[in-house]
């Protein structure tokens, strides 16, 4: 075998000289740069979806851990008006960046379908593209939001070398002021005039056909009397007169400074405090007692589980909002104003149930609205 090597090398020498090694390297080179280019691009249906734990899918190394927390916080930031993604990838494998964004888009279902409002910021590292491609919820002038974000910001920021603020700060402009945009006019242009009414009076305008009330104001008014008449009882039955249960004459309420020698310190402070009323009734004849308890119908107190009394208070901040794709957190703290009970724990916000106007079949679409930079 040896020395049928050797001859064939004496061959190429002879026949090629030294033009063979050369077209060999050549080759090796091509399909080098062939498999880079390769492993380099990525498809749509390749992009992995981070919701609900993210909104940022970078395959570039390009954004530490706290970039991604910040471009998160936008994203949720923006939630009450849409939603917002962020993907970095190497290349697009040379597809139109526009359309590469879009099927993505519409791949994630950015948003809900009735509100369709999503916005994805795709950025192509070695092809030096950047798009930001919106849903078909927006009203007709977004570009002109998308524009100055693209233009002031990301390729102002990719072309001053700093990727990592180009993302940042333009997760953080689409956030403030692409998802929000035309909310303000598109509401008050879906205002739907009032109907005039033909047998209205000029002169009166509240007169008109009788039973054209909408049912909400009706009913609201009705529960509103509801509550009228029921602390209408409530107070009448507070007041009514006592018999003393022995001698069985008529009990007389003792005034608040009387009451509180018949309170315990509890009962005091649930009084100072407005959780609890309290009423203590005296007979005139025999001296007997008699304590009603009357709790406060709206109070921010609660039953306090050390000393039993009504005087526990809890105090909610939230931590992180729950969304439609993941859970929130908020940090409870309670305190009693009686005792020395103080607790602080953290409690789960469940996600956020979407409606079902905005449930079905997928979520929102995009046409390909939006706009593109390069640098």
């Amino acid at each position: 075998m040896p020395r049928i090597t050797r001859r064939f090398h004496s061959i190429c020498r002879q026949k090629f000289g030294g033009i063979l090694p050369v077209i060999i390297l050549l080759l090796l080179g091509l399909l080098m740069t062939d498999s880079t280019s390769t492993a380099l691009a990525e498809a749509p249906q390749s992009i992995p979806d981070p919701r609900p734990a993210h909104h940022v899918v970078d395959l570039t190394g390009t954004l530490a851990p706290n970039d991604v927390a910040a471009i998160d916080a936008s994203a949720r930031r923006a939630s009450a008006h849409g939603e917002l993604m962020v993907v970095v990838v190497q290349s697009t494998d040379g597809k139109n960046p526009r359309e590469w964004t879009t099927r993505l888009f519409n791949q994630f279902a950015l948003d809900t379908r009735r509100r369709n409002r999503g916005v994805l910021l795709m950025a192509a590292l070695a092809d030096r593209k950047a798009e930001i491609v919106v849903g078909n919820g927006f009203p007709a002038g977004i570009t002109t939001a998308t524009d100055a974000v693209m233009n002031g910001v990301v390729v102002h920021h990719f072309k001053a070398g700093n990727p990592r603020n180009a993302l940042l700060q333009g997760a953080q402009s689409i956030a403030d002021r692409v998802v929000p945009w035309g909310l303000t006019a598109q509401a008050s242009s879906s205002i739907p005039a009032i109907p005039r009414d033909e047998h209205a009076d000029p002169e009166n305008p509240v007169s008109g056909t009788p039973g054209n009330e909408h049912p909400i104001a009706v009913w609201m008014a009705r529960l509103g009397a509801f509550g009228c008449l029921g602390v209408a009882l409530r107070q009448i039955l507070r007041r009514r007169p006592r018999k003393c249960s022995r001698c069985k004459v008529p009990m007389g309420r003792l005034c608040e400074q009387e009451e509180d020698k018949h309170l315990e310190p509890g009962e005091v402070k649930e009084e100072q405090i407005g959780s609890v009323n309290y009423d203590i009734w005296s007979c005139p004849s025999c001296g007997e007692t008699l304590k009603t308890r009357w709790g406060a119908i709206f109070t921010h107190y609660s039953k306090c589980g050390t000393c039993r009394y009504r005087t526990l208070r809890t105090n909610s901040r939230t931590i992180t909002p729950a969304t439609e794709y993941s859970t929130g957190l908020a940090e409870l703290t309670e305190s009693c104003s009686l005792c020395s009970h103080k607790r602080t724990y953290q409690r789960i916000i469940p996600r956020v149930s979407p409606s079902s106007s905005s449930s079905g079949s997928g979520g929102g679409s995009s046409s390909g609205g939006g706009s593109s930079g390069s640098w």
